[in-house]
């Protein structure tokens, strides 16, 4: 995939709260469920607390809305916060190129790249296939990192 032909990032707007909200739900309920139960009324409540789209771009494929990725730059690792492509958007390689655009950019600052990602989720699969290792894990979820 030629990426920087297909895929673009933009800041997150405050008007984006209802594509990242059903972008949230629909990716992430599966697995959310599995191990706390879904109820709609207080993960909407959360999100909505917790809501702050300067902390989120949005991912465009060829100028369609496909996602959103987030970062935090901290002292000792570049940590990806979260990231969700939406179903339709899914096997293209998005997910790859963002991963590896990130990848790039912590060995810049010879950093790591982290994330940490749920029990159940097949993403932690892509993570694996491009160098992420889990570092530590609980009953929920997995800490991994990646070295460039």
């Amino acid at each position: 995939m030629d990426e920087k032909a297909k895929i673009d990032l933009r800041p997150a707007r405050e008007d984006d709260f209802d594509f990242l909200w059903q972008l949230h739900r629909d990716e992430l309920q599966e697995y959310v469920a599995a191990i706390w139960g879904w109820d709609e009324g207080w993960q909407l409540d959360r999100f909505r607390e917790h809501f702050d789209h300067g902390k989120r771009e949005i991912i465009l494929y060829q100028g369609q809305t496909a996602g959103t990725v987030g970062v935090e730059w901290q002292v000792d690792a570049l940590y990806l916060a979260y990231i969700a492509i939406n179903s339709a958007y899914q096997g293209r390689g998005l997910g790859t190129a963002i991963l590896q655009r990130l990848i790039r950019e912590a060995g810049e600052r010879e950093l790591p790249l982290t994330l940490t990602v749920l029990r159940g989720n097949p993403a932690k699969k892509l993570y694996e296939r491009l160098g992420f290792v889990v570092t530590k894990e609980s009953e929920i979820r997995f800490w991994m990192a990646c070295s460039w």
